[in-house]
């Protein structure tokens, strides 16, 4: 298998190489500035999780990228292969083929049932997610979905240029659950949202540094202009009942200044749909806060259910575990075609197939619908 990379980074690298070491098999072409990865996991990661291998289970995996390079794209590399590794773990194999097969996100108990992982490195950076809208969208979605229980705790913030930021990834299944997870199914990924309304609103602003950099009266103030803006930017979803949350986070041991939002939207129906940015505090914030919000207003006004950066979040998950899952979303964003363009080729002999994504760009209020079909395959590669 080939991976093609634009000028890749020490953060592209640190999740490569965290893939080599973790899965196995022989990678080529790690180095910064790399156009052309090579990777033969030569069947490694099967007869790891078989033998128990500590490289894969019983400790913490630890990724330090020493720069802001970003924890929660490294989070999305990583979690995957830690999905598949407890999946794989519980012995639930097909006896009709030597390759796994997921059958079930529902465990009993035994190892391999938890995960955690340390990363270190930017936790709030330019393009890319801030860790906190892994914790109040993503996680949510993997447990609703997938019965996937995902934790991300912050030691410390890491923003730009210095990073060195500290989040530790815990992640497990749930067990006990009243409901199973919502799998979804290509009927359900037709139906339309009948309810337009926010249950509630939820902001998180995480600052650091020093407060001369940006102080407390300095952080009120951005705070109003902040639900002023957003108020304005979502009004024609907020109802008599709609709730507002805001929180404010400040690290003083953050080693450089920075400040960013983030944006969770909760709608009466159950949708949880978020967005987030990193503020320049010394701009003008107005300016900063309408394109990420107006984001989160294009994919509600196309009654998503899920914002642009979830879309190819979560389909690798879809692939994984077994069943007929759908998801509704705005336009698919590059990450999301060239991510189905790839699992459907790779995974074609394995019982995975996603079909959906529009050849034609969507109206203003339209929305596409992204089915898979899994026969719950992890493959050995």
């Amino acid at each position: 298998m080939v991976v093609l990379c634009f000028a890749s980074s020490l953060q592209h690298l640190c999740g490569l190489e965290f893939v080599q070491s973790f899965c196995g098999g022989e990678m080529t072409g790690l180095q910064v500035g790399s156009m052309e990865v090579e990777y033969d996991p030569k069947g490694e990661f099967l007869e790891r999780i078989l033998r128990g291998d500590e490289r894969v289970y019983g400790h913490t995996h630890v990724v330090d990228v020493k720069t802001a390079g970003s924890c929660t794209l490294i989070m999305q590399t990583a979690l995957p292969c830690l999905v598949a590794s407890m999946l794989l773990g519980k012995g639930r194999c097909s006896s009709e083929s030597k390759r796994p097969r997921m059958t079930s996100t529902e465990p009993s108990s035994g190892p391999g049932l938890k995960q955690t992982m340390v990363i270190r490195g930017g936790t709030d950076v330019p393009f890319a997610p801030l860790v906190d809208y892994i914790k109040l969208v993503l996680a949510p979605h993997l447990l609703d979905r997938f019965g996937i229980e995902l934790k991300a705790t912050v030691s410390r913030r890491g923003f730009f240029p210095k990073g060195k930021g500290e989040v530790k990834v815990e992640v497990g299944f749930k067990s006990g659950s009243e409901k199973p997870p919502r799998r979804g199914n290509k009927a359900s990924c037709d139906e339309r949202l009948e309810s337009r309304d926010m249950d509630g609103f939820r902001t998180v602003i995480v600052c650091g540094g020093s407060d001369k950099g940006f102080n407390p009266q300095q952080r009120k103030a951005f705070a109003r202009i902040m639900d002023k803006v957003a108020r304005e930017s979502l009004a024609e979803w907020i109802g008599e009942g709609t709730s507002f949350e805001a929180t404010t986070m400040f690290d003083g041991e953050s080693l450089s200044p920075g400040l960013g939002v983030v944006f969770a939207a909760h709608m009466q129906d159950g949708r949880i749909l978020g967005s987030s940015t990193v503020v320049n505090a010394k701009g003008k914030w107005q300016a900063q806060l309408k394109p990420c919000l107006g984001e989160l207003a294009d994919a509600l006004r196309r009654g998503s259910e899920v914002d642009d950066h979830l879309q190819d979040q979560l389909l690798v998950f879809m692939a994984l575990l077994r069943g007929i899952h759908g998801v509704r979303c705005g336009r698919p964003t590059m990450h999301t075609r060239t991510a189905v363009e790839l699992m459907n080729r790779m995974l074609v002999g394995d019982g995975v197939h996603f079909e959906g994504l529009p050849s034609d760009d969507l109206g203003e209020t339209e929305a596409a619908h992204i089915a898979c079909t899994s026969a719950g395959c992890c493959g050995e590669a």
